[in-house]
């Protein structure tokens, strides 16, 4: 669809630039003031973002206390417990980690990893294989070949 008039410019002179910007300043150093003088009137009250917690009139305040209280005791058993998993999985990894090299010393650099230390393959144990993989690169002769008997082969449905 094309233009009814020609885009306006934004070039105005600097020292209307200027006046707009001093303009802005001196108003959001205003509304900022006002809102001050509003706040210390109390006319603008602060939200609360905090919990309010249990009223002491509620009947079952003391139960509802000691739940919160008991679960957040459960909550740092459960933290400890499972630091002290970490820290077991880690000194396990560590010494496993020693024993692979103890072997491999005695083993000699030559020959290869013995079967039971090897990535059996149901999961991933820490290790990453160091086998290379073959890597499938077309032939470039062929190719343009291939590509054609794929587009040309009609399609049944």
């Amino acid at each position: 669809m094309p233009r009814i008039r020609k885009k306006t410019s934004k070039r105005i002179p600097t020292h209307q630039r200027q006046k707009i910007k001093h303009k802005v300043a001196a108003n959001r150093k205003k509304v900022k003031k006002q809102s001050k003088k509003d706040k210390a009137t109390g006319k603008i009250q602060k939200k609360s973002k905090r919990d309010p917690g249990i009223p002491n009139a509620f009947p079952y305040k003391e139960e509802i206390l000691a739940e919160i209280e008991q679960q957040r005791r459960e909550a740092a058993i459960e933290k400890q417990r499972r630091k002290a998993e970490k820290r077991a999985a880690k000194v396990g990894a560590r010494e496993a980690d020693e024993t692979r090299s103890q072997v491999s010393e005695k083993a000699g650099e030559g020959e290869e990893i013995i079967e039971t230390e090897k990535n059996d393959g149901c999961g991933f144990d820490g290790v990453m294989s160091i086998e290379k993989q073959p890597i499938a690169v077309p032939n470039p002769s062929n190719h343009r070949r291939e590509r054609a008997k794929r587009t040309r082969t009609p399609i049944s449905g």
